[in-house]
């Protein structure tokens, strides 16, 4: 079944009892989004992160990224994934991490098991912002974009005090 398929045949809750299944949480939100999207003239913009311990450089990045257009598309790592990228499991579960930041953006999803380019055809962003120190997801990004015939503009966030608010750093305090 194709993943624009699953969500709209999904059924769930909107806020506060969000998720988690092999492909996206279950929110009416997130359905009544990629319904809408072909309808609607919005200039998506999408980010991408492992959001564990969700802090200050986090929210710099959001709203950074949110800046970019007229609705924001937050895509929260798997678990998998970040442990096929950076080594190690994150500190919260991607329920916990999902939830933390579907709690401040108005739609939160998570990225694909096997593919996590997949979510880019559901979306087709106009816009996609990632960290100022993304590495593992924007190696295969030219790639996958030319893949799926995606031409979105690509732009690197600003940094909000490194030195401060970098979760690895945070992790070992």
């Amino acid at each position: 079944m194709a993943l624009r398929d699953q969500v709209s045949s999904a059924s769930g809750s909107l806020t506060q009892d969000v998720q988690v299944h092999d492909f996206f949480p279950v929110r009416d939100d997130v359905r009544d989004a990629v319904s809408s999207h072909e309808s609607n003239a919005e200039k998506t913009v999408m980010c991408f992160g492992t959001f564990d311990v969700l802090h200050p450089g986090h929210i710099a990045y959001l709203r950074e990224a949110a800046s970019y257009g007229s609705r924001l598309v937050v895509i929260v790592a798997r678990d998998a994934t970040v442990l096929r990228i950076k080594g190690k499991v994150p500190l919260h579960t991607e329920e916990q991490r999902l939830r933390a930041v579907a709690a401040r953006e108005s739609i939160a999803v998570l990225g694909g098991v096997d593919d996590p380019y997949e979510v880019l055809s559901l979306f087709h962003p106009a816009v996609l912002c990632l960290g100022y120190d993304q590495r593992g997801f924007a190696d295969g990004l030219a790639e996958a974009l030319r893949e799926r015939k995606l031409s979105p503009r690509v732009v690197r966030a600003s940094a909000f005090h490194p030195e401060r608010y970098k979760s690895s750093r945070m992790r070992l305090a």
